[in-house]
């Protein structure tokens, strides 16, 4: 972490630069609660799988090969990976056919990297 850390002031929320994930979810829980986490296999996804899992909620992982997916979500208790390439349909019909029983997603984080020919 740089140094911008302690210099940067927190937010009205108590929260700031330096604040982890695990610390702005404490105390909150999402037991009942479904996810679907785009770009899940690295940076704020792979984080994102991790605490909203660690929280309680399920959480539906997507990635562009069925293989990373697998590695990023199998080691957390409560996710689950799928593969979900530009070009195959849509998110969310993927979501509800490989979900199950995950139920009505509560929120999407789309945290996938922008395909270079696309921006």
């Amino acid at each position: 972490m740089s140094i911008y850390r302690w210099l940067a002031p927190r937010g009205p929320s108590g929260y700031g630069y330096g604040s982890t994930a695990e610390q702005v979810t404490a105390g909150l829980d999402l037991t009942g609660k479904a996810f679907l986490v785009t770009g899940c296999t690295s940076g704020l996804g792979a984080e994102a799988v991790r605490v909203l899992a660690l929280r309680g909620a399920r959480v539906l992982g997507t990635a562009r090969t069925l293989e990373k997916a697998h590695k990023s979500c199998g080691a957390v208790v409560g996710a689950t990976g799928l593969c979900c390439r530009r070009g195959d349909g849509s998110v969310r019909g993927h979501a509800s056919r490989a979900s199950g029983g995950l139920g009505q997603v509560s929120c999407r984080l789309q945290c996938r990297a922008v395909e270079p020919h696309l921006q």
